[in-house]
This record gives C-alpha cells, structure tokens and sequence, in this order.
C-alpha cells in the first residue's frame, strides 16, 4: 500500500515549540512538512523518511 505525502506544510512551529514538543511534530511530519522558521523568515522543513526518498537526486547534492 502507498501512502501519498504532501509537501505543502501544514504547520508552522518554532523551534522551541519543537524543541519542548518533537515527539508530537515528528509524528505530524508523516503526512505534512513542518515549518520552522527562524526570525520569521523560512529556515528548516521537517518532513518524513519516505517524502525525503522521494526527493530527486539532483535536490540532495550532500547524498551523491
């Protein structure tokens, strides 16, 4: 069975709220990416093992 994974996030968390809570987001980064900005502007995603597999090689130059 596939399961589809969006990559449009669906939360947007501090990283602190991250830090108290990262079970919780971990888990709601399966079927969303979770936004972690940083001074309010874009600074990390979370997404899960499988959406990151999904990746092309050409948008993970650090695993070649």
């Amino acid at each position: 069975m596939r399961t589809s994974v969006s990559l449009t996030p669906a939360l947007t968390v501090s990283a602190a709220e991250v830090h108290r809570k990262l079970g919780y987001y971990s888990d709601a980064a399966m079927p969303h990416p979770v936004d972690i900005p940083r001074h309010a502007t874009p600074h990390l995603v979370m997404i899960s093992a499988a959406a990151s597999s999904r990746l092309t090689p050409r948008a993970r130059p650090h695993l070649r």
